[in-house]
């Protein structure tokens, strides 16, 4: 949409400072190629950053995409309140004095224009979300502010409505935030004070257990002490009695008997030489004899390999006989090669992890998927090493055992509590508790690539399970969900979060279940917009900073067109809501 109405002098010079405050040239020309398509060195060769700014506004309002500079100016820079806020001002200035509806830049592919009006599905569906978080927002509900805000942005990406109320939401967030924190200090402190009158109590405990102890062992040495002065009293007495007893023995004792004659003696010596010539015949008939060989036996060595199914398979491999000197190499036995299918158990909290071989996928959504955002494009290849992830979603009896032992936060919500819901999933935990609870538990928080090639394998289907959208196959906003966009044609079973692994025919081709719906899960990943425009070949980990971080999967609030295996979600790393969960993964 080219803009009709122009800025005024001053007005472009507030926006000229603006973008100097916050952008530097690098910066600017990266903004300039990667949402405008334009070249910084082409629009404005000016010699200082002040002229080159100046330049790229002129140029704009001259051609007719100032509406596009400054959507991008405020996609680029979401927690800027100012910057936002000035955006939000000019756009009513360009509009006629109302606020315009979604636009998209001009040079960029996107989706059909269809979709992408004022009166378009995407755009209704995003209205529905703003007026979800204007709702949630007059209710207290940050949380879920910012979950529907965030979700009206992936459907209309520059509307300045949507940007305005994201701004509100996150300075709301940001005091919820600094309040929890001076919260959690004082707690702290409140500890530390307890534990240290506790460690005074049992430090007063242990000097009186000390003084009694020093008390009965003066006592019980002063009564040794009495015991051997009486004893050595007696002893001249004992001594005398022993004597006279001695005495007596002595005279009763018999004499030793004399020794018999030789002549008597040499019955026993007749009888060993017979034993020694009868031993000497027996050995000169056996000598000429062979040894019998020793008795071969094989070992056999069992592997256990357990199978995408529920029933383990044993494989037995057979060792080579026992060589005949000791002297040979023993045989080993190689173990099973790893593969899809492949699972193991970790040992802290029992989850099953799902192997995923090493290679390429297709990462992102193509042109041809109209539900998808620019966010996701463009569609490309990535190489990833091999790795384990976890089979489902982390419990909240599973999480439990890492508050048990002092490695997490308590979760806030009804749900964990709940003892009906041990094995439903965890929510109400921020990233940073996510992140606590895979470390504790030996594991990690997934990359984004990594969660991706877990749900949706190396075709780039759009769905776990295939292209086509199926509700039967996971939990999400059908008939039981209460909310405006919900979807009558299917019954999941669930009005909020469904067990994990309730849904079988919705495995992955690796057999890792819930990737889509039942939760949003936290993944290790900062978010920017326009990661995907410069594609990391190999085991890519996400930006180096960024605002937030990235959720993946859609949850049971959501309809089809989020819970697709490439969506994205960008989320306050502190907020705890509960649609989010997440589940672990762990190198080879």
């Amino acid at each position: 949409m080219h803009s009709m109405a122009k800025l005024t002098g001053p007005q472009a010079k507030q926006l000229q400072e603006a973008i100097l405050d916050a952008f530097d040239r690098e910066e600017l020309k990266e903004l300039l190629l990667l949402r405008l398509d334009k070249k910084l060195d082409r629009i404005a060769p000016g010699a200082t950053l002040d002229a080159t700014v100046l330049d790229v506004i002129q140029k704009a309002e001259r051609e007719g995409w100032t509406a596009d500079l400054l959507r991008a100016v405020a996609a680029e820079r979401p927690s800027r309140k100012d910057l936002q806020s000035l955006v939000a001002e000019l756009l009513t200035t360009l509009e006629g004095g109302k606020v315009p509806p979604e636009s998209t830049i001009s040079s960029v592919p996107s989706t059909p224009q269809s979709n992408l009006g004022p009166n378009g599905p995407r755009e209704q569906q995003a209205a529905e979300w703003r007026k979800e978080a204007e709702t949630a927002l007059a209710a207290g509900d940050l949380a879920g502010a910012e979950l529907a805000v965030r979700q009206s942005l992936q459907l209309a990406p520059w509307h300045a409505a949507g940007l305005a109320l994201l701004a509100q939401v996150e300075d709301w967030l940001l005091q919820q935030a600094a309040e929890a924190a001076r919260q959690q200090e004082e707690e702290k402190a409140q500890r530390r004070q307890e534990a240290a009158q506790q460690q005074a109590e049992a430090a007063e405990a242990a000097r009186k257990k000390a003084a009694v102890d020093a008390a009965e062992k003066a006592a019980a040495g002063q009564r040794r002490a009495a015991e051997l002065a009486a004893a050595e009293a007696e002893r001249p007495g004992q001594e005398q009695a022993a004597a006279e007893r001695a005495a007596a023995e002595v005279q009763r004792k018999p004499q030793k008997q004399a020794g018999r004659p030789a002549w008597q003696r040499w019955p026993l010596w007749a009888g060993l030489a017979v034993v020694a010539v009868v031993g000497f015949l027996l050995l000169r008939n056996l000598g000429g004899g062979v040894a019998p060989a020793p008795q071969v036996v094989e070992k056999v060595v069992t592997v256990i390999v357990t199978t995408a199914s529920t029933t383990s398979t044993a494989l037995q491999a057979t060792v080579a006989p026992a060589p005949t000197t000791p002297k040979d190499t023993p045989v080993s036995t190689a173990a099973p090669d790893l593969g899809i299918g492949s699972t193991m158990v970790a040992d802290k909290d029992g989850m099953e992890l799902v192997y995923v071989p090493a290679g390429e996928f297709l990462m992102g959504s193509g042109a041809d998927d109209a539900g998808a955002s620019d966010v996701e494009k463009p569609q490309h290849t990535v190489d990833l090493d091999a790795y384990w992830i976890d089979k489902t979603e982390v419990t909240n009896a599973q999480y439990g055992k890492c508050v048990e032992a002092g490695g997490c936060a308590q979760p806030g919500g009804s749900a964990y509590s709940d003892g009906g819901k041990a094995n439903h999933p965890v929510v109400y935990v921020s990233w940073n508790d996510a992140k606590a609870y895979c470390e504790w538990a030996e594991r990690r928080l997934p990359s984004e690539a990594e969660w991706e090639k877990a749900a949706r394998g190396t075709d780039g289907r759009r769905y776990p399970w295939g292209n086509d959208f199926d509700g039967g196959k996971l939990n999400y906003c059908d008939k039981n969900c209460t909310k405006a966009w919900k979807d009558t044609a299917y019954d999941d079973g669930y009005e909020l979060t469904a067990p994990v692994g309730s849904y079988a025919a919705g495995a992955s081709p690796y057999w890792a279940l819930d990737m889509a719906g039942n939760v949003w899960e936290w993944v290790g990943d900062w978010y920017a917009n326009d990661y995907y425009a410069i594609p990391r070949a190999s085991n890519p980990s996400g930006p180096a900073a960024g605002d937030g971080r990235v959720l993946r999967g859609g949850s049971w609030i959501n309809e089809s067109s989020l819970v697709r295996a490439a969506g994205r979600l960008n989320y306050i790393p502190a907020t705890r809501y509960d649609g989010v969960g997440f589940r672990c993964a762990r190198s080879l």
